[in-house]
This record gives structure tokens, sequence and C-alpha cells, in this order.
């Protein structure tokens, strides 16, 4: 079978920090911020958690990110069995919040799983 764009990995300099300028980097950070501050703001402020629940809900967005941090690392390495399992990391994060009733959270978390592994990964699988 030949390579086509539907099993063919996003190239290395597009997934990338190359000719990303220094401000812009900082504006995504910034928003990146500022979304999960007001997640969170709106997840603790529609009910009442407490000090173990807060613990745990910091704990899980901190576990969010280093998972996510590392899925964008092994992308970019084009390791497609560990890309996908620290996907279903992510997933089973978004599980657990909308079962905890943070569900706003839950579904950044399901938004941000699809449209990173539109943007990361192969669409389909590569066969001999």
């Amino acid at each position: 079978m030949t390579e086509n764009a539907l099993t063919r990995w996003p190239s290395r300099e597009a997934l990338g920090r190359a000719g990303i300028s220094r401000p812009r980097r900082m504006l995504a950070w910034a928003v990146r911020f500022l979304v999960l501050a007001l997640l969170l703001w709106g997840a603790f402020s529609q009910r009442h958690v407490g000090v173990w629940g807060a613990l745990a809900a910091a704990a899980g967005v901190l576990l969010a990110g280093l998972v996510a941090w590392a899925f964008f690392h092994t992308t970019y390495e084009h390791r497609l069995v560990s890309s996908l399992a620290l996907m279903a990391v992510l997933l089973g994060i978004a599980v657990a919040a909308e079962a905890t009733g943070f569900r706003g959270p839950a579904l950044v978390i399901w938004c941000g799983c699809g449209v990173s592994a539109l943007e990361r990964l192969p669409l389909g699988p590569r066969f001999p």
C-alpha cells in the first residue's frame, strides 16, 4: 500500500515550535491559563467541594497537564502506541471528572483530545 495523507504522520516541523514567535507562544500560554482558571472557578463555585475534593481536583488538573505534555512529546517523536496510551489516560481523566461532577473540565478535555488527535496523529493505520 502506498503512503497517503491518511496514514502519514504530520511532519516534525508541523508538530514543533519552529517558526512560532515568542510573543505568540506567550499569548497561547496566557490563554491556556485563563481558560483553566475559569473552568476551575466555574466548577468550584457551582457546588460545595470539600478540602479533599479540591486536592483531588488539583491533582487531576496536574495529572492531565503532565499527560498532555507527554502526549505532545510522543507525537513529536512519532511513537504511535505511546501516543494512543497517553490519549487513553486523558480520556480516563475526563471520565473521572464527569463522574465526580466536574462537567466543564471534562468537556474541555474531551474536545482537546479530539482536536489534538486530528492535528497530531495519523488518521488511519498503516498495513504492510
